[in-house]
């Protein structure tokens, strides 16, 4: 049987958890970038998303449901468009 090679050790982390942790991100994008960049773009998509959900939904109850039950009749003739904008949001 011939002798085993000798496995190459895996480079140590050295530093700080932070300075760790920063190294080991590192690593990850540079053997990766596609995913990193769709990790990304996903997470900013998201957080705009947030905001715009929050925002449509305010508009729907600040604008519309609240002065429809105050007895608005120009409001009550928005409900149709409070809906619409509140099945997008489910959408």
């Amino acid at each position: 049987m011939p002798p085993e090679a000798p496995r190459p050790t895996p480079m140590a982390l050295q530093g700080s958890r932070v300075r760790r942790s920063i190294s080991v991100m590192w690593r990850g994008m540079r053997a990766h970038p596609g995913t990193y960049v769709l990790a990304v773009g996903a997470s900013g998509l998201f957080g705009a998303l947030t905001v715009a959900v929050s925002r449509a939904v305010g508009w729907a109850t600040d604008s519309v449901v609240v002065p429809a039950i105050g007895g608005d009749d120009a409001a009550r003739d928005r409900v149709w468009l409070a809906g619409l904008v509140l099945g997008a949001v489910a959408l």
